[in-house]
């Protein structure tokens, strides 16, 4: 069945290693399935998906198991090398279906977040190993010829050169197991030299090695989509430190214009894409959108020779190219689409898509409303209450603002409105980021939701969380829920007068926070009916302004009590800004150097500071010894009011100093970490 060219040429050239460096690493997938697993039907097209997106960084064989089905014919048309594998990595003791990385055991691919986050970290590192990989089919016999370069030193010992051949994809007339599965992908059919592999020690800088392989081809394989996989294996701890293949891109698509980017309302967007077919026959393609966002008035389309699709055919000779244009047609209502253009070969023995992702946000006023409150409707809310004063708006998903963070900063709105619902956890850590951020260069924030303070002070227990709670919102935490519903509003506050309301019960379970102010800058506006507890409270600090409302919205019963707090908020968020009316634009009037919070505190800390110029800062911290334990800041800043959160994580109880130099300004602090 196999004849080898036992190292037809081993060619060894010695070159100066200033003449080589590290190459991109492709990266491996070994996969086990099996016909009969349920489980493997329900992931496999998952990651066959995700392998066909990104077949520029890795390349993949899949072996099949003996259970929970004994007659699996690929299986059985390979078993000692097929359980080879799976004995090498302990598969038989887990289960299928389960994936390998690099030679790194990953478990069960029902999350394709994970699998994509573990291939970017391998791709990242760079190999000291290029492999260059070709194949020929003449008569009954594929030929196989790979190169193999050492660019830089080689630390891994008991190295192994690993070929596979794998079929692209197996399809059935019917199942061939009872899980329903009719097509298999990258399944592995033989290992050129067994799959013990041919040894590479003393690989040395600047070697180049030549391998020849001529394997019989066996009459059940599908010749056209054949294709070889090769690696390099570590069988000292099942590193692959580079693998390669002969499976080229099918086809692709691609385009020159901007695919991440700010558009704007009542425009027609208009991007212009490309198929290549990269094989040696034509194809006929399918061409459409798999949106997953976007604002339901705006529209898609795509454009074929001048008409308008959805979804369209075509056909593309070998080697040719197919241009078309995506029009994506906005309103004058702000919002955001995320879509992937995708092109999928279709009448083919062999399934392949490729894709693009295109993200387009429109903005629209001043006014910033971020959607976190998990996926309910309570924005709508806030939407009717801005749609009644006139206002112009952004809607955003809290999930979508470290997307988008490329193209827009809340610093380029006037007001922020973050509503939080019912929802658990209230603010992530970088939420917290963005917002203290926010807040420092100047900006108003209107916060709503019944557990930010139960969740910062007894759940997540962030230390930045606490510090903005304290500091930007002057608040205190005194318990996850009055026991008094009734809300009314208090004497002379500046927001809102002669309001009174039971809070709903009806929607979800009724918790308010009380609060009271925690250095009495801030102005109580609704308290619980018969006491000083408060249900909202708002400030005017530095350059910013905030108003916090301990219940969401959506438990105020009547519509017009909502619309009238939201334009009030909004109107005094518009009076002017200052301190003590001397300085309009809340520039710090001195430099400072602020007590950190919490203090004593484990494991995270804050320390914040003021600068009145700009000034080149250096903030470090240092042990009762005055040895340097960290530097926070480095970096030229601008006038302002900055916040910065120090982890000790890996520090020991005791006394620790922290220092800021700014200009000619300079002071040194103490700090407690208590365990």
């Amino acid at each position: 069945m196999k004849s080898r060219l036992p190292l037809i040429s081993i060619l060894v050239i010695f070159i100066s290693a200033s003449l080589f460096a590290q190459v991109p690493r492709k990266v491996l997938m070994e996969y086990a399935t099996n016909a009969s697993c349920a489980p493997c039907a329900a992931y496999n097209p998952g990651a066959y998906d995700y392998l066909q997106n990104n077949y520029d960084r890795i390349v993949a064989v899949w072996y099949h198991a003996w259970w929970p089905g004994s007659g699996d014919p690929m299986y059985l048309a390979n078993i000692p090398s097929n359980e080879n594998r799976i004995y090498y990595y302990g598969v038989n003791n887990i289960g299928v279906p389960n994936y390998i990385i690099d030679g790194v055991y990953q478990g069960n691919p029902g999350n394709l977040g994970t699998l994509a986050s573990q291939v970017d970290t391998r791709a990242q590192l760079e190999s000291p190993i290029e492999l260059f990989v070709s194949q020929s089919i003449q008569g009954d016999s594929l030929y196989v010829d790979i190169q193999l370069n050492v660019a830089s030193e080689v630390t891994q010992s008991d190295l192994k050169l690993r070929t596979a051949i794998i079929e692209q994809m197996m399809k059935y007339g019917s199942p061939p197991g009872s899980n329903g599965e009719t097509e298999f992908p990258q399944v592995f059919r033989r290992f050129c030299d067994g799959p013990a592999g041919l040894d590479l020690s003393n690989l040395s800088v600047g070697t180049s090695l030549d391998f020849s392989f001529t394997e019989k081809i066996d009459e059940s394989w599908k010749r056209g989509v054949l294709g070889v996989v090769v690696w390099v294996q570590s069988d000292t701890d099942k590193e692959v430190i580079q693998a390669e293949s002969t499976i080229d891109y099918l086809h692709d698509v691609t385009t020159e214009d901007s695919n991440f980017e700010l558009i704007q309302i009542n425009e027609t967007i208009t991007k212009n894409f490309t198929i290549s077919n990269y094989s040696n026959e034509s194809f006929e393609y399918k061409v459409y959108t798999d949106i997953t966002l976007i604002e339901e008035s705006w529209s898609v389309s795509l454009n074929n020779d001048g008409v308008d699709y959805e979804t369209f055919n075509v056909t593309v000779a070998a080697g040719e190219t197919k241009d078309f244009i995506l029009n994506i047609n906005t309103t004058d209502i702000p919002g955001q689409v995320d879509l992937d253009v995708k092109v999928e070969n279709i009448n083919s023995s062999i399934n392949f898509t490729t894709s693009v992702n295109y993200f387009g946000l429109a903005v629209k006023g001043d006014i910033l409303l971020i959607d976190d409150d998990g996926g309910e409707a309570y924005e709508l809310n806030y939407i009717r209450a801005l749609n009644n004063l006139s206002a112009d708006y952004t809607v955003l998903d809290d999930a979508t603002l470290s997307k988008v963070s490329g193209i827009i900063n809340l610093e380029d709105f006037k007001t922020v409105i973050w509503n939080l619902g019912n929802e658990l956890p209230t603010l992530t850590g970088s939420d917290v980021s963005l917002i203290t951020g926010y807040l420092g260069g100047g900006g108003n924030l209107f916060i709503a939701g019944q557990d930010l303070a139960h969740d910062i002070f007894d759940i997540s227990k962030i230390a930045s969380g606490r510090f903005f709670f304290r500091f930007h919102l002057d608040a205190e935490y005194v318990s996850d829920s009055s026991d008094v519903f009734s809300v009314e509003s208090v004497e002379g506050n500046p927001i809102i007068d002669g309001v009174n309301f039971e809070i709903r019960t009806d929607l979800y379970p009724a918790t308010p926070d009380v609060v009271i102010s925690q250095q009495g800058n801030s102005i109580p506006v609704l308290k619980f009916a018969g006491t000083e507890n408060y249900a909202m409270l708002v400030q005017q600090k530095n350059n910013f302004k905030t108003a916090y409302l301990t219940i969401g919205l959506e438990q105020i019963p009547s519509t017009d009590t909502q619309d009238l707090l939201i334009e009030k908020v909004i109107d005094w968020f518009n009076t002017p800004l200052g301190i003590d009316g001397d300085n309009e634009m809340g520039i710090p009037e001195i430099y400072s150097l602020n007590q950190n919070y919490p203090n004593p505190f484990n494991p995270t800390t804050v320390i914040s500071y003021q600068l009145p110029e700009s000034a080149n800062v250096k903030l470090k911290v240092y042990d009762v010894l005055g040895n340097e334990i960290a530097e926070l800041v480095n970096e030229n800043k601008a006038a302002g009011f900055y916040s910065i959160e120090f982890n000790a994580s890996g520090l020991s109880s005791g006394i620790y100093f922290y220092s800021l130099t700014a200009g000619e300004f300079s002071k040194v602090n103490k700090m407690i970490l208590l365990r």
